[in-house]
């Protein structure tokens, strides 16, 4: 038979049962048997507890693990800090424990300071309610763990009270026109300071009416991020291909504010698209219009020529006329007009044989844009071409 005694001189071996005693507690596995005060004293813990509650502790930025050192030297430096009425433990996802009882919990907040000022380690606590007695401290445990999520919503602060907690909401739908007017406010945004603005217009809007589940949180994002990039680089002329973002990152986001700032990152940098790159881009674009309104000036709209370069019809006019210096409309109108000059000069169609084919079909309104822009109607121009 095992000598308890040397078995419990065992540091190493003393904190794993100790652990492995108090996770079965807060996790309500523990099977009815021993007397918890018996099993308390037998492993060396202080037995008794005035409303017995539990605090979680999680280091800003680090993904605890089961046999993570730092949460072993977490451990020991709360155990320094804290009286022998409290347990210091190890809980199954590698998460420093405290189990205190309730009265001493306005030990937290200098625990917390101290751990940031003398360690430099920025703890984050999530604190259950305190439970009437040792048997009830699982819904403790339970409720510590939701104020410990909750710091997504709550960013900056550390000492997070199940307390606090309000209920999560549902979303019903996607929120569609909240991402049209952020994907409008990034297009028109001139500094970064203006695109993270909107895109904290847009948090600020879908919180308004509660804090939806933060699974959902993160789900809502991933789409939002994919769909506007994809326009962002449709609308610079780029395909899918081009596109960026790491948006599985998002799930590494701790807190709301973390989430927002990758966003503001992402489309940074979808706006440092390579100016040269983007001009030779949209060289190439205006050319391809301009032949396709060359080839079918009797008939093509700004509707067609869009949908053939794979653009907005809206996009490719604000494009046409920044790179020209004129509408798509008047470009159009140029070449009807250049095209009816050669057919004046070099057939015998009549007036209104020409207004149809450079796509006029009112021969009087073709006559009329014929002599605003040329100086001369029609029949003027060939009598003077002939002579």
């Amino acid at each position: 038979m095992v000598n308890e005694e040397l078995l419990f001189r065992d540091d190493m071996m003393l904190n794993w049962m100790r652990d492995r005693f108090l996770q079965l507690l807060v996790s309500g596995r523990r099977r009815s048997g021993q007397p918890l005060k018996q099993a308390f004293e037998q492993l060396g813990l202080h037995p008794h507890y005035t409303y017995p509650t539990i605090a979680l502790l999680q280091l800003a930025g680090v993904q605890a693990e089961p046999s993570d050192s730092r949460t072993e030297q977490l451990r020991q430096l709360l155990r320094q800090q804290l009286p022998e009425t409290t347990v210091v433990y190890v809980d199954e996802q590698g998460r420093a424990a405290i189990l205190f009882s309730w009265s001493a919990r306005h030990l937290l907040p200098a625990l917390q300071r101290t751990l940031t000022e003398r360690w430099g380690l920025d703890a984050v606590f999530g604190i259950g309610q305190p439970c009437r007695q040792l048997a009830e401290i699982h819904r403790s445990c339970l409720q510590a763990d939701s104020a410990l999520q909750s710091r997504f919503y709550r960013g900056e602060s550390r000492l997070l009270y199940a307390s606090d907690l309000r209920p999560y909401i549902h979303l019903k739908d996607y929120p569609e026109e909240g991402e049209q007017q952020l994907l409008a406010a990034v297009k028109a945004a001139e500094s970064e300071a203006e695109v993270a603005e909107a895109v904290r217009r847009f948090y600020t809007s879908l919180l308004q009416h509660g804090m939806p589940d933060i699974k959902h949180m993160y789900e809502l994002t991933m789409r939002l991020l994919v769909t506007t990039e994809k326009r962002l680089l449709a609308d610079h002329g780029y395909s899918e291909s081009h596109a960026r973002a790491e948006v599985t990152a998002i799930l590494d986001m701790e807190t709301l504010e973390e989430l927002q700032a990758y966003l503001v990152r992402c489309y940074m940098e979808l706006r440092k698209t390579p100016l040269s790159e983007a001009r030779e881009n949209h060289r190439r674009i205006i050319q391809k219009t301009i032949r396709l309104m060359e080839q079918d000036c009797d008939k093509v709209t700004l509707c067609v020529v869009a949908s053939k370069v794979y653009m907005t019809p809206s996009y490719l006019s604000l494009l046409f006329k920044t790179n020209t210096g004129h509408t798509f409309i008047e470009h159009l109108t140029h070449i009807r007009m250049e095209k009816a000059k050669e057919l004046l000069r070099t057939t015998h169609y009549k007036n209104y044989e020409v207004a149809e084919r450079v796509g006029y079909q009112d021969p009087r309104y073709f006559s009329q844009v014929f002599k605003k822009k040329v100086g001369v109607s029609p029949t003027e121009f060939r009598d003077a071409v002939a002579n």
